[in-house]
């Protein structure tokens, strides 16, 4: 049986002197990211309004949406 030879996988320098890759941030960003003005108002009325009429709001959405599965 013929010897077994061993070979070396060569190595070359920009492999060697790359930098590990950059991690991504441990803790995600908090914070508040505000609507442009005319959807902001939007939001605020249709909020006052689910505020005041929710019940009956409710049921109308309900009624509207029932055939819709």
């Amino acid at each position: 049986m013929a010897p077994i030879a061993t070979v070396e996988p060569e190595t070359t320098p920009e492999i060697q002197n790359e930098s590990p890759p950059e991690s991504a941030p441990s803790k995600p960003t908090i914070g508040i990211i505000y609507p442009p003005p005319e959807l902001r108002n939007i939001v605020d009325k249709t909020a006052s309004f689910v505020a005041r009429n929710g019940p009956e709001f409710e049921a109308r959405i309900r009624q509207n949406e029932i055939n819709n599965k």
